[in-house]
């Protein structure tokens, strides 16, 4: 069910549909069981423009906006959460800043390889005792005659171990609060820059990281737009459209949860039939299409809502979420519906969506932090 989707948003989902089931979904096994996004797709991908459809043209993207993003997103995801997970760094959340913010020959260095598939880049803001607290980061960024010195550690980075480079963000004047943070490009190649994998039990394919930022000397041009250039609000609103896109993630995982399951309830025989004759089976699926259809049309309106630049904070925190929790709903389900079969590691994916499903109740604010932007907006104090 969708409504109002052009000809070439339908086109675009279908298209991106038949990519990720023919191309990507092979893939999938192998790049869990390493624990590594499969980096030779990236180029793959930007010829046939799935990389940067929400940045502008001359930049290099499709200059399309956050409801393609959102319908391209929920067909990979539906695939594989990881591969989603990596995709939305590298296609939406670091070209963004750098559309946004980076001078002209940062753009021609950083953004314009990163949409060919030629660079992999990370953003670097969650620090071991600052996530939902961004003003608590303690990186810090020094000037020296070479240019910067920037010093700390970034825990929780998408492609930290993959990247060619990470967007850091780091205090160059502490006293001046969050007016004094700036966000710098670090290549790694850079001296003292490190990263290390961080285990985890979901989104194995998409490679997570800590960042260890020891003694790493950037040069002045280094530094996104100018000194005290409003970095921490640029990183806020990044994070504001990030949640539309974790949302349809979120909806993709649920709809492979249901996809599967709908096929499983018509093969699977208990007693003789079906067990998707049994009406606590069958109802049990009908209340996970009902979550997947209802999550889809909130977020895709909050996505045009984005697109039309109508402000939609209040919304945006809504559909996060209603999607991600909706997406453990409805893997919860599917996982009830394969009972021991979906135990088995390995035997069905469904194990491994109901594992990814959990990551975005968790992450780019939690659902706690979502409610509580909500009860503000509706003038409740809830602190």
């Amino acid at each position: 069910m969708e409504l109002g989707l052009t000809e070439e948003q339908t086109m675009l989902r279908d298209v991106a549909q038949e990519f990720c089931r023919r191309e990507l979904a092979p893939l999938v096994d192998n790049a869990e069981a390493n624990q590594e996004f499969p980096r030779a797709v990236y180029p793959q991908m930007a010829k046939l423009g799935f990389l940067g459809i929400g940045i502008p043209r001359e930049y290099g993207g499709q200059g399309l906006g956050k409801l393609e993003e959102s319908l391209f997103i929920e067909e990979l995801a539906c695939v594989c959460g990881g591969f989603a997970s990596s995709w939305m760094v590298q296609s939406c959340i670091v070209p963004a800043v750098l559309a946004q913010f980076a001078s002209p020959s940062q753009k021609e260095r950083y953004l314009q390889p990163m949409l060919r598939g030629e660079k992999i880049g990370s953003l670097g803001v969650t620090e071991p005792n600052a996530g939902s607290d961004v003003k608590g980061v303690t990186t810090t960024a020094t000037r020296v005659p070479e240019g910067w010195r920037i010093k700390g550690t970034k825990s929780f980075i998408t492609q930290g171990t993959a990247c060619d480079f990470a967007i850091v963000l780091a205090y160059t004047n502490k006293a001046g609060g969050i007016n004094g943070m700036d966000l710098f490009l670090v290549d790694r190649s850079v001296p003292g820059f490190s990263s290390t994998k961080m285990p985890k039990h979901a989104y194995q394919s998409s490679e997570t990281a800590w960042l260890h930022l020891d003694d790493c000397v950037v040069p002045a041009d280094a530094i996104i737009g100018d000194e005290n250039s409003q970095a921490f609000r640029r990183i806020m609103k990044t994070f504001i459209g990030e949640r539309i896109l974790v949302a349809a993630r979120s909806i993709g995982i649920a709809r492979g949860a249901l996809e599967q399951s709908e096929v499983y309830v018509k093969e699977r025989q208990q007693f003789g039939r079906a067990i998707g004759s049994f009406q606590a089976v069958a109802f049990r699926v009908a209340e996970m299409a009902t979550s997947v259809e209802a999550a889809r049309l909130f977020a895709h309106h909050v996505a045009r809502l984005w697109d039309q630049n109508i402000e939609c904070t209040r919304e945006v925190a809504m559909a996060k979420l209603f999607a991600t929790e909706a997406a453990v709903e409805v893997t919860e389900k599917a996982m009830r519906i394969f009972g021991g079969h979906g135990l088995v590691q390995g035997a069905f994916p469904v194990q491994r969506m109901f594992m990814d499903a959990r990551v975005s109740i968790v992450t780019v604010g939690s659902s706690d932090i979502q409610k509580r932007a909500i009860a503000r907006y509706m003038g409740l104090a809830c602190d």
